[in-house]
């Protein structure tokens, strides 16, 4: 009976240890179980506390950038770049996940155990890049209607205006040749009998050089509010050789024939809504910011020059193409050119000196409009007989303040799309559609940079204005069962994570 009690206490012992043991496979297996899963989701635990601190700093957002021209972008100023924004991310980094040595006793309950961070910026992506740029202000603009609005008026340009090819080189030529004396003609009619039918009131001829002798601009606009740059004053010897000048000079003619484009739609409408030109005033520091975008001229004289001159020329092909269908104008014209040329066996200078003189009528026609268009309102494409205001009796009389009392019988535009008529912002439009995307996006850019640096800090550089970039992300992470292991023993990780606006 004594040996029977000992077996029932060996048993009991027995259940002890065995469920000792057990509950000990049970623990460690539990403990692996959590520290795998502690190691597994320690990673999208980085990840998420750098999304977090990627977002934190990048609300950090260039505002004048934005609250001017509707951008977003991350630095720009000063010391703000990608070096400065790896430090700021690391500082965010530190502070979520409790790695600072201000936190070492709340870091002993952390399950993650996370310590060493280091943060690094790689493949920063600027805002002036192509893709970048066109995003953010598709993002600004309704394109669908800037692609309607850009077809429309090219269609309506194209369809509308002439292309009259009447050898107008040929014929200058020949009218030069006259004024310098190289033609020998002789009056066969008496030149008194010839003036009565002669109503220009002078020799155009004349007249015409003494017009332009202040320059172009000093004829459509008050020249005393342009600052510095070339005066733009006419310096030629003839009246062929100014006509020249005006037809044919380098900056009167489209760059590149008009091209739809959804880009280039975007960077026009975008500029059109945020810079300045002289009949508009966005506030900005660059008066003229059209007039630039259509012609790169830094002086403002200069740019409002250049689109002049284009100007001059669409409008003068047009009138041109008009004058020569009025056939009161051409008998005109002929009496004229009859009493300064005279007939003994020169129909050809005749008829050369007086298409220079509907010629000149023409630019005088343009003057007005184009005074007009630098009013705000707008003219027709194409000129009709109640629709031309110069009278050919006007011809040797005109001047700057005849110019701006005919300005006054066009309508101001007031922003309006009117079929058949064109107003100056319009007329900008298609100096800017024959202009490559990519000369667009650099003027735009440069814009933008000079207006902020003369408003508010001159520090800033577009291209240093950041967009998104790449972290990427190294630390430990030690082991919860670390005894086993012969001491603190930490595994080295790393993970990428990507941020940007939009």
């Amino acid at each position: 009976m004594k040996g029977c009690g000992e077996d029932r206490g060996f048993v009991q012992g027995g259940i002890t240890v065995f469920l000792t043991l057990l509950f000990g496979i049970i623990l460690a297996l539990i403990s692996v179980s959590v520290e795998n899963v502690r190691y597994l989701t320690g990673n999208a635990y980085v990840h998420t506390a750098a999304e977090g601190a990627a977002l934190a700093v990048f609300g950090e957002y260039n505002r004048e950038l934005y609250e001017e021209y509707g951008l977003f972008a991350y630095g720009g100023y000063g010391r703000k770049n990608g070096q400065e924004l790896a430090q700021n991310v690391m500082e965010q980094l530190e502070c979520a996940l409790d790695v600072s040595d201000t936190n070492a006793a709340k870091r002993s309950v952390d399950i993650y155990r996370i310590t060493e961070v280091l943060c690094a910026v790689k493949d920063v992506q600027s805002l002036t890049e192509p893709d970048v740029f066109h995003r953010q202000i598709r993002e600004y603009l309704a394109v669908n209607a800037i692609e309607d609005l850009s077809r429309k008026l090219k269609n309506q340009y194209e369809k509308e205006s002439r292309d009259e090819e009447k050898s107008l080189k040929e014929t200058l030529d020949m009218t030069g040749a006259y004024e310098r004396g190289e033609q020998n003609t002789t009056q066969v009619q008496d030149k008194d009998e010839n003036s009565q039918m002669d109503h220009a009131g002078g020799n155009p001829l004349e007249t015409f050089r003494e017009l332009l002798r202040d320059g172009i601009l000093s004829l459509v606009c008050d020249v005393e509010t342009l600052a510095d740059g070339q005066s733009g004053k006419e310096t030629s010897a003839s009246t062929a050789d100014l006509l020249m000048e005006i037809l044919f000079r380098g900056d009167s003619s489209m760059s590149s024939p008009l091209q739809e484009s959804a880009r280039r739609a975007e960077l026009i409408c975008y500029g059109n809504a945020m810079f300045s030109s002289y009949v508009t005033d966005r506030n900005r520091s660059v008066r003229y910011g059209l007039e630039y975008l259509a012609t790169g001229k830094e002086e403002e004289r200069d740019s409002l020059l250049s689109v002049v001159n284009q100007l001059l020329l669409l409008r003068t092909m047009a009138n041109y193409a008009y004058v020569n269908t009025d056939e009161e104008l051409i008998g005109e014209s002929l009496a004229t050119a009859t009493v300064i040329a005279g007939l003994l066996e020169m129909p050809p200078l005749i008829n050369a000196i007086q298409q220079t003189i509907l010629l000149i009528l023409s630019v005088e026609e343009s003057f007005v409009d184009i005074t007009a268009l630098l009013q705000g309102r707008s003219v027709p494409l194409i000129k009709t007989k109640t629709t031309f205001q110069m009278k050919y009796q006007e011809i040797c009389a005109a001047g700057k303040k005849l110019f701006a009392g005919k300005a006054k019988n066009f309508n101001k535009s007031q922003g309006k799309f009117i079929k058949g008529y064109f107003d100056y912002t319009q007329y900008l439009w298609i100096f800017l559609m024959g202009i490559s995307e990519e000369l667009l996006r650099e003027r735009t850019c440069s814009l933008i940079e000079v207006d902020l640096r003369e408003r508010f800090n001159q520090t800033f550089t577009i291209e240093q204005c950041i967009y998104g970039a790449k972290f990427s992300l190294s630390y430990s992470q030690a082991l919860l069962w670390a005894a086993f292991y012969g001491g603190d023993v930490a595994k080295e990780r790393s993970v990428e994570t990507w941020h940007s606006y939009g």
